[in-house]
């Protein structure tokens, strides 16, 4: 965590590629204009570039860190839920329509429909979505990715880190008080948040 707050630091200070002001809708906003060479994001905000950019967008995976260390960025997706209160009739009804969504050519028909990746390897592994100029690079960037944990706790982890980076972008912690700093957040938050998270619910500093 050291070495990378570091390297995000020294983007701003010791190469002066992070503009001074900076967040995600200036981000965004630099990238749609053509000011900004290139951005790291999730596919979310793949259908919005291809809107704005057409042609002029391509996506490929995120470059190599100082190193020669690739990322490997969290990955997961949509799930459905089901109230363990339905009826019968209703789990059979539900289990039909998860059997269909979840076939190869309607995941591939929500692939160009959406722009989200398929959930089934063999959806990945398809002609039309490798060949893609766009999807087939998020799919090339989706190989790599490591399964986010699907736990609460993860709140936390998140929570702790946001306001100790953006000290470390305005100058006022080194990456070393920030790293540390994250790591006593983290235990507090979990600390406190042990009895609400027993019960399935974790305060969001959102």
């Amino acid at each position: 965590m050291v070495q990378t707050l570091q390297f995000i630091y020294d983007l701003k200070y010791k190469y002066a590629i992070t503009p001074k002001e900076i967040d995600y809708g200036r981000m965004d906003s630099l990238f749609k204009e053509g000011r900004a060479a290139f951005m790291i994001n999730g596919d979310w905000g793949l259908s919005d570039y291809s809107n704005v950019l057409g042609d002029r967008l391509g996506v490929a995976r995120m470059p190599a860190l100082p190193g020669g260390g690739l990322p490997r960025p969290y990955i997961s997706g949509k799930n459905f839920m089901v109230s363990r209160d339905v009826n019968r009739a209703g789990l059979e009804a539900m289990e039909g329509f998860m059997t269909f969504m979840t076939r190869d050519e309607v995941l591939l028909d929500g692939l160009f429909l959406l722009n989200r990746l398929p959930a089934s390897l063999s959806g990945l592994q398809s002609e039309n979505l490798v060949t893609h100029p766009i999807l087939g690079g998020s799919a090339s960037q989706l190989a790599t990715g490591i399964p986010m944990p699907t736990v609460i706790e993860m709140r936390a982890n998140w929570d702790a880190m946001k306001p100790e980076l953006n000290l470390v972008l305005d100058g006022l912690k080194t990456p070393e008080q920030a790293a540390a700093d994250m790591q006593r957040a983290v235990e507090r938050m979990l600390a406190e948040g042990s009895d609400e998270t027993r019960n399935g619910i974790l305060k969001s500093a959102d």
